[in-house]
């Protein structure tokens, strides 16, 4: 061939890679986080607090993390891990008289208690030994202050508590650093938004006081996109049609209701240019 051809040939190689990078440049950086919300021991078959069906989903939870990681899909993946001591209030027995799956008052604001669970350092607390958390980012413990449960993978319960009973109880609503570990990646990563997918145990209580908490986030001006990954996540439920209700609140709330197919399918390898951050 000519000397013309591979001239052409480079020129036009140049050509297809500067609009390449144009188009590059041109796609909003997300950044994409997985959080895996407390897939331990206790809220799964044979613990202390178990969640019917618990197990199942770690199959589903690992494949979404592994292939997630792989193909570039997700850029953080995070761990909450519920991390109570053995007095904390939430357990029916520091209650005399009072029985599991009951509601009382713990520091002011309404509280079920529960059986025991999750104690720091037992086999209950320990994750699910089939849970692969070889690509995890961060792990975040909950629920460490025995005045306050900790449902959300961000606050502590009582974020939204009136002043007056913050000032009887500042340690309401703290902060577990996730929101601020997020923010701050986004912000090295130089990403425009942030979207985040919530699975784990249980829906109605620790996965949606995450969802909603991951919502009401704010970045560059905007809440991040929250995803709730219905069927790698099971729920407590107390009575029938609360399922349903919760999903209803949830959708209210601008959170979506998708299945891990709507995921996998999602995150596909592309071909060059790559939306996602690496």
């Amino acid at each position: 061939m000519s000397m013309g051809f591979y001239i052409a040939l480079a020129i036009l190689a140049i050509f297809v890679s500067v609009l390449l990078t144009i188009g590059l440049n041109q796609v909003p950086r997300v950044l994409r986080v997985l959080i895996r919300v407390d897939v331990q021991n206790d809220f799964c078959p044979g613990g202390n607090l178990p969640v019917p069906e618990g197990n199942l989903i770690v199959a589903i939870i690992n494949k979404l993390s592994r292939l997630g990681k792989q193909w570039g899909f997700y850029d953080l993946v995070v761990d909450t891990q519920d991390s109570h001591p053995e007095d904390h209030g939430s357990f029916f027995t520091q209650h005399p008289g009072l029985a599991a799956f009951t509601e009382t008052f713990l520091s002011g604001i309404k509280q079920m208690l529960w059986t025991v669970h999750c104690v720091v350092n037992t086999w209950g607390w320990q994750f699910h030994p089939d849970l692969d958390r070889s690509m995890v980012d961060k792990t975040v413990p909950k629920g460490q202050r025995k005045e306050v449960d900790s449902y959300s993978g961000f606050y502590d319960n009582g974020r939204n508590a009136s002043e007056e009973l913050k000032k009887q109880y500042p340690f309401l609503g703290q902060s577990t650093g996730l929101a601020e570990y997020i923010i701050a990646e986004a912000q090295k990563r130089g990403a425009e938004e942030i979207i985040i997918d919530v699975c784990g145990l249980a829906f109605r209580f620790c996965v949606s006081y995450t969802a909603k908490d991951a919502r009401s986030l704010t970045y560059k001006g905007k809440q991040p996109r929250v995803r709730v990954i219905i069927d790698a996540t099971k729920p407590i439920s107390f009575a029938a049609g609360d399922v349903e209700a919760e999903i209803e609140a949830l959708k209210a709330l601008g959170i979506e209701i998708v299945t891990s197919e709507n995921v996998l399918t999602e995150m596909e390898p592309r071909p060059y240019p790559y939306p996602y951050m690496h």
